[in-house]
């Protein structure tokens, strides 16, 4: 994991969790199995409307985009890691992949981030 990428991925993160789950920060643990059913990026829970600026600072709003900008599988690990609870191993499992494979996928889409906000910025 790149250290400024994940600094910035912290931060988006923290500012989702509060648009989305206010101030509890994180989802209920059955959240977990509701995913794994329904998919991360097309779960109706993930969708929270990003057009009023003022809820998220600039800077989690970029990594936003930029993550959206991203491939589903990017995506999918990106929003996994930073916004769910839970330990690799249940993450994985939901994604339907090994460990190894889930932090190889990290590694990967933290790459990609990484691309895509130095070409945003």
């Amino acid at each position: 994991m790149i250290g400024w990428v994940h600094e910035q991925c912290r931060a988006w993160s923290g500012a989702m969790r509060r648009v989305v789950y206010g101030s509890k920060g994180y989802p209920p643990r059955p959240a977990l199995d509701r995913l794994h059913e329904l998919g991360f990026t097309s779960a109706r829970r993930w969708h929270c409307d990003t057009r009023n600026p003022s809820d998220i600072d600039s800077t989690s709003m970029l990594t936003l985009r930029a993550i959206r900008a991203l491939g589903r599988v990017h995506r999918d690990i990106l929003f996994a890691h930073y916004l769910l609870d839970g330990t690799a191993i249940e993450k994985a499992r939901v994604l339907g992949i090994s460990r190894r494979a889930y932090y190889a996928r990290l590694a990967r889409a933290s790459i990609a981030l990484a691309d895509e906000l130095r070409r945003r910025s």
